[in-house]
């Protein structure tokens, strides 16, 4: 019989952590609820503990648009052994929305071998499904699916902001940042202007549009629309390095953009000065609704977003312990299985060691594996399971 464990969640400290093999015979009793959905940990680094796991789950759901009302997370998470977390994704405070698309995504995962061979999922291939893969994060989170909607619901029209940038640290060239005049917060929208040409003779001429709001649960939500107004993946390398939404997300944590290099303002824009004033007071406003949620979510602790960040870090680029423990062998096992493939440091953080390139790794296996995107934050080959 399982049993329920509530893991305190963010003063618990765990000083030993064991990796145990999956059970012999998946228990599939929660494949008729179509709000339940395996998660399993294979363990990707030395230091990682089952705590850095559940916290990196907790600010995923957040980046989702889950709210987390206080002890929602504990009551919807079954802890049946120290790997395998069964986990209850309809009480976590999503929307009817985000519910509907998560039940679409789910119910493709566990129709799959591998959900099926090894009673689960990968946690870190969870979240390459749903936050990693830009067409599915967007129907989670509910975005507006083109870039007039976008602009109607916030007024982003002749009344906006304007602020120009001639030297962006995101963009080759010139940027133009559009957002709303409306003081509360769930009104106002930013619009970032990519393009060629430049502002200073007019000839600048916009073609991919990067744009956030707001989401109740006190998250930034983005979203990506080509020079016609539609939704893309992300933004190409050849016009600028925002990439995906997850980028957007790595990058800027739970922080509103603002200026991190010098820059040179355009005449009859916003002022350097005034730009930092307007984004200071909204990004006050955004830290105050923070602190009036009572949720299961942790703002204050900022650093705790690389937990979630290593999630799928480490299933995109696995370590050899990672690998064992999700083909269920030893290690000298599966160092014979990757003899012809080459590893390399993971250089964002060292203390990970030596990766596999994911695309390199499922071949191997004897189970067909479900694709993900080719990258959690550039753009890509994207998969998209709304498309029949």
């Amino acid at each position: 019989m399982k049993k329920k464990i509530l893991v305190p969640i963010f003063f618990f400290v765990m000083t030993v952590s064991v990796t145990f093999p999956y059970c012999d015979v998946p228990d599939f009793s929660h494949m008729n609820d179509e709000n339940k959905i395996v998660l399993l940990w294979n363990k990707g680094y030395e230091t990682q503990t089952q705590v850095d796991v559940l916290r990196g789950m907790i600010w995923s759901f957040s980046y989702l648009g889950a709210e987390l009302p206080r002890h929602s997370f504990n009551e919807s998470v079954e802890i049946s052994d120290s790997t395998k977390f069964t986990v209850d994704l309809g009480n976590l405070g999503f929307n009817d929305e985000a519910k509907k698309a998560l039940r679409v995504i789910c119910d493709s995962i566990r129709r799959s071998d591998e959900y099926m061979v090894n009673g689960g999922i990968d946690a870190g291939k969870f979240f390459m499904l749903t936050l990693g893969t830009s067409g599915h994060y967007y129907r989670i989170t509910g975005v507006p699916r083109t870039l007039d909607a976008f602009r109607k619901q916030y007024k982003i029209d002749s009344t906006a902001y304007v602020f120009g940038m001639l030297n962006p640290s995101i963009s080759e060239g010139h940027r133009v940042i559009r957002f709303s005049r409306d003081t509360a917060l769930f009104n106002i929208g930013f619009v970032a202007e990519e393009g060629t040409g430049s502002l200073e003779d007019s000839t600048f001429e916009t073609t991919l549009f990067e744009c956030f709001d707001f989401m109740p649960n006190g998250q930034l939500r983005y979203m990506v629309y080509d020079k016609n107004g539609f939704l893309v993946s992300g933004s190409p390398d050849s016009i600028s390095d925002a990439g995906k939404p997850l980028k957007c997300m790595w990058c800027h944590e739970i922080a509103l953009p603002t200026l991190v290099i010098e820059n040179r303002a355009v005449q009859n824009m916003l002022s350097n000065d005034d730009f930092v004033f307007l984004r200071n007071r909204i990004q006050d406003r955004l830290d105050k609704h923070r602190l009036s949620l009572v949720t299961d979510m942790n703002f204050a602790y900022q650093p705790e977003h690389v937990k979630a960040e290593l999630l799928y870090i480490t299933y995109m680029e696995p370590t050899l312990m990672h690998l064992a423990d999700e083909w269920n062998v030893s290690e000298t096992e599966a160092q014979k299985k990757l003899h012809r493939t080459s590893s390399y440091i993971f250089q964002e953080f060292d203390y990970i060691g030596r990766v596999y390139p994911r695309a390199e790794i499922d071949p191997l296996d004897t189970i067909n594996h479900l694709e993900v995107p080719e990258s959690a934050r550039e753009t890509g080959r994207e998969v998209n399971y709304f498309v029949k």
